[in-house]
């Protein structure tokens, strides 16, 4: 269930996709896809388990080829990139940037004002899709030498068209998402520490850095842009609650209106800044350990749906299946 109607590309041309428009709104705006991976001891392959001869969708193995897969095709989306662990509490979450709103603002701009032929400008945004992709798939980390050389071959790939003002800054950025990029896939295999499963927290978390980077958001010619963010939460939703684990925290409620109220009593009065209403897709049941009754299945949906809402996430796919990031 894909909401992204807000960043639809300029298809009139060949310059390849810029900023797309909200309607009849003069504010751009960009994707921005939140991933993010709980590991939770109440999920398969939890623990940071990392295992190569398991290629089971879930496992870290799987996970690592999959971000790569998104990594790699990000910039012919034009979707910014953003990774976090779940963990234990909102102060413990932490969100990664790897491939940032301004990079795609940058692309477009440069472009536009250093080309006038639509041709070149295509080649041009091929060639960055083409050199990201050498810096992600590298077996090592960027070393120091990485943005001088991304900044010649940035120049050299658009036929010296590209300045080398505007050539040095997508290189300085492309080389730090590439070490953002090695550093995050790492960690998919050093055993992530200081892991937990507060799902809110890390919505909550991930709000708010939506909503700091938008607030420094603008195009070249001073209009502010807008963030078009959705989240993949890879999680079972069995949220840590202070009184237990959340099924066993809704057994004693009646019914799903019950598992509703308690969610937006639970919610508190946290208001996030972020103005968006972002989607949501989460493979929900798919990684829980164990059997849940078809009657505490349906009271921790209707809880999730109704907790989302409080932070205005309408647009929400629970399923119970296996989500391959790589695909998204």
């Amino acid at each position: 269930m894909k909401k992204f109607g807000l960043a639809l590309c300029l298809l009139l041309t060949l310059s390849g996709c810029g900023l797309g428009f909200n309607g009849g709104s003069s504010r751009g705006a960009i994707n921005a896809d939140i991933l993010l991976l709980d590991i939770s001891g109440s999920s398969l392959n939890g623990a940071g388990t990392y295992n190569t001869e398991d290629h089971s969708i879930n496992s870290l193995a799987s996970r690592q080829i999959q971000l790569r897969n998104k990594l790699s095709n990000a910039l012919g989306e034009n979707t910014a990139i953003y990774f976090g662990f779940v963990r234990g509490s909102y102060g413990a979450q932490e969100l990664s940037t790897i491939l940032a709103p301004k990079l795609f603002l940058d692309i477009d701009s440069f472009i536009n004002e250093d080309m006038n032929n639509d041709q070149r400008k295509k080649d041009t945004r091929d060639a960055i899709a083409e050199i990201w992709n050498q810096l992600l798939n590298s077996k090592d980390s960027p070393d120091s030498n990485c943005s001088s050389a991304t900044q010649s071959n940035l120049v050299n790939r658009s036929l010296g068209k590209l300045s080398i003002r505007h050539a040095s800054s997508l290189a300085n950025q492309l080389c730090g998402s590439a070490t953002s990029a090695h550093d995050v896939i790492l960690q998919l295999k050093e055993n992530p520490s200081n892991l937990g499963s507060d799902i809110q927290g890390a919505v909550d978390r991930s709000l708010e850095k939506m909503s700091s980077d938008e607030r420094r958001l603008y195009s070249n010619d001073g209009k502010p842009v807008l963030l078009n963010a959705r989240i993949i939460l890879v999680s079972d939703l069995i949220q840590k609650m202070p009184t237990g684990f959340l099924p066993e925290v809704l057994k004693p409620l009646k019914d799903k209106q019950a598992a509703c109220d308690f969610a937006k009593e639970s919610a508190g009065e946290h208001a996030t800044t972020y103005e968006g209403s972002p989607a949501l897709i989460s493979d929900g049941f798919a990684g829980a350990k164990g059997k849940i009754s078809e009657t505490e299945r349906d009271k921790l949906k209707e809880y999730w749906v109704c907790w989302f809402q409080t932070r205005n996430i309408t647009d929400i796919d629970l399923g119970a299946r296996g989500i391959d990031l790589g695909n998204l």
